[in-house]
């Protein structure tokens, strides 16, 4: 094949589906999803898939070019019906509603792009929009700290291990659940995360962690009680599950694959309600992390890339409670709380 062949395009293309204004919203956004599908996340292509199924019924049926702000804005206002959370019986969460939005406004943006709208009714410079209201995030308290510590110690090496990396490293649930034994080293005393574990439709896969700065790396030199229960878990390890090599995860289920993410959770759950501990999740003990960086004093930009944020303003906008806390007055430490044990 000549080279001319290879990169010639033929001026009057065939597509198998025109799109113009007359596409109808749910036509195109299928289109938009399909095109899209090699940049997502396997995780957030599944969950446009949902956001989609419950927006089609809604305007899918609407031509794109005929789309206005007033029928978006409508179609929000019966996400907050009663009813429509099949979970729960009520609305949907402010939350939950802006990521219809988004996911709306991501795809008449794309024909925004392609020349086939001229503006995009769903953009804030057209509509309102949608309202969440700023929530602080959870975090345990010392004495609750504490207590997890000394209940952890009458359960299996596995957990102890998990959570301790959660406590003092402050990554997230998958990212810990994604480190092999060739990520820890332990003359160096690091760990890098390299990966995530995530479940999806109820299989469990690996991905690129979250976020473009997610692949770091901690020192656990100082926090005596990560480095011990890390290495008391390998000896835990090498015994029940067999010698840990590349490629080998630390947390695996009894036949060696990889453990459920929801296994966490359903742990901290049972620990809490039978240690009369406040309800404890995952991300709780990453906020839990970064309130102590907080209150240590490390530098913003420091705590913004150990949380592996892609933005530093992300880092602020979450903890903007702790950082203006920390400025009225000085918090307990980890070497304080390191202290006691």
């Amino acid at each position: 094949m000549s080279e001319k062949n290879i990169y010639y395009v033929n001026e009057n293309l065939n597509f198998a589906a025109p799109i113009s204004a007359e596409t109808l919203f749910s036509d195109y956004a299928a289109i938009w999803l399909t095109e899209n599908r090699t940049e997502l996340s396997p995780k957030t292509y599944t969950r446009y898939q949902t956001l989609l199924e419950r927006i089609n019924l809604g305007i899918g049926h609407i031509p794109i070019g005929k789309l206005t702000s007033h029928h978006i804005i409508e179609f929000y206002s019966r996400l907050r019906l009663n009813g429509v959370n099949k979970r729960t019986g009520g609305s949907l969460s402010p939350k939950t509603v802006l990521h219809h939005h988004r996911l709306i406004s991501s795809i008449l943006h794309n024909a925004v792009r392609e020349r086939i709208l001229e503006f995009n009714p769903a953009s804030s410079k057209y509509m309102k929009v949608p309202y969440v209201p700023a929530r602080e995030v959870s975090c345990l308290q010392i004495k609750d700290i504490e207590k997890l510590i000394m209940v952890l110690k009458r359960e299996q090496p596995k957990w102890r291990a998990l959570i301790y990396i959660l406590i003092f490293t402050g990554v997230r649930r998958g990212e810990a659940l994604g480190i092999e034994w060739h990520d820890i080293d332990f003359d160096r005393k690091t760990i890098t995360v390299r990966r995530s574990s995530i479940c999806i439709s109820g299989k469990i896969i690996t991905k690129e962690p979250k976020t473009s700065g997610s692949h770091r790396s901690f020192s656990f030199l100082s926090d005596e009680l990560l480095g011990q229960e890390l290495l008391s878990y390998k000896e835990y390890y090498n015994l029940k599950i067999g010698k840990e090599a590349e490629g080998k995860r630390l947390f695996v289920q009894k036949d060696g694959r990889p453990m459920h993410p929801d296994s966490l959770n359903d742990f901290l759950k049972k620990l809490c309600l039978k240690n009369n501990l406040p309800h404890i999740t995952p991300h709780m003990l990453r906020h839990t992390h970064v309130s102590m960086l907080i209150a240590l004093g490390v530098p913003i930009k420091e705590i913004s890339l150990k949380a592996g944020h892609s933005q530093l303003s992300t880092t602020c906008n979450t903890y903007a409670h702790f950082i203006e806390l920390k400025n009225i007055k000085p918090l307990p430490t980890v070497q304080e709380l390191l202290g006691i044990f």
